[in-house]
């Protein structure tokens, strides 16, 4: 996290949150900054209208294109691998950067409240973690994403290609996960607790050229690592791409955040739900929202 992590009294995390300036990640609070292109005068956010130089246009266009749904309140973006979330001591390009540049784009889009102009972080996925991510459209918006998130009713699926490390076959690899199927892994993480439903175990489908087994995994909490430590350490099958915890090398970590679906706060018989596949082109990937699921 940030350097400047801020510990605060419970009525004081709320005001902080309301204000738009920390997200609030596994009960603890950091503060974000969005610099150097936004400044404070009086209360009033003053954006900078646009990028200033061609790599960073080229990369709003990008960001831009991945974005895969939106409303009044929130926006979802499917990121790409290697893009940090946050801004960190030994990051120079982060999503975060970028958000006041996306708001400004998305200025006169038909959905956005003239008083709201900035875009919120309200979880996180780690830097080389691909997928989709929900940004606020207001404080009102992300306080009250940031409450069903600890409730948790906010409700995420991940695909993650895992890879025995060890000289048995991709077909006794499935044979071995199966068991895993529909049960829950509840391995600790860093003397957390950690939960995580293995939803399906699907044979080797998606490219032909990647060996494997293909897992759909349901976060039940939200400790760092959690899906890549229950992989390696609890299914022992580390996921292809993360040398960190004994994955094979690869051109980049196979996990992403498939689908996130939560009841639409602001319409008590809608939902939210968002999909989009790995390997989806952009901007085509699958978007569904539900507003009322049987």
């Amino acid at each position: 996290p940030p350097d400047d992590q801020t510990a605060a009294a419970p009525a004081r995390a709320n005001s902080l949150l309301l204000e738009g300036s920390v997200v609030a990640i596994d009960a603890r609070l950091f503060h974000y900054k969005l610099q150097p292109i936004a400044e404070q005068q009086e209360g009033v956010v003053i954006q900078h209208r646009s990028p200033a130089t061609a790599q960073d246009r080229q990369r709003l266009q990008l960001l831009m294109q991945r974005v895969v749904y939106r409303d009044e309140h929130f926006l979802v973006l499917n990121k790409p691998h290697g893009l940090a979330v946050q801004d960190g001591s030994a990051l120079t390009e982060s999503l975060a950067r970028y958000l006041p540049w996306i708001a400004e784009s998305l200025r006169g889009d038909g959905h956005q409240q003239a008083e709201e102009q900035e875009l919120r972080l309200v979880h996180r996925l780690d830097k080389e973690t691909s997928g989709l991510l929900v940004l606020a459209r207001s404080r009102l918006a992300a306080a009250k994403f940031s409450e069903m998130l600890r409730s948790g009713a906010v409700h995420k699926t991940y695909e993650a290609l895992v890879s025995s490390s060890t000289a048995a076959s991709a077909h006794d690899s499935y044979s071995s996960l199966k068991k895993f199927e529909g049960r829950d892994v509840t391995l600790p993480v860093d003397g957390k607790s950690a939960c995580t439903l293995v939803e399906r175990v699907l044979r080797p489908n998606k490219r032909s050229e990647l060996s494997g087994t293909w897992l759909q995994l349901q976060p039940r909490t939200g400790r760092k690592h959690q899906l890549r430590v229950h992989c390696a350490q609890e299914l022992g099958v580390p996921i292809v791409g993360d040398e960190k915890y004994g994955g094979c090398p690869a051109d980049r970590l196979y996990l992403h955040a498939k689908r996130i679906r939560f009841p639409n706060p602001f319409d008590t018989r809608g939902w939210v739900d968002v999909s989009a596949d790995m390997f989806a082109g952009q901007p085509s990937a699958t978007t569904v929202k539900r507003r009322y699921p049987e």
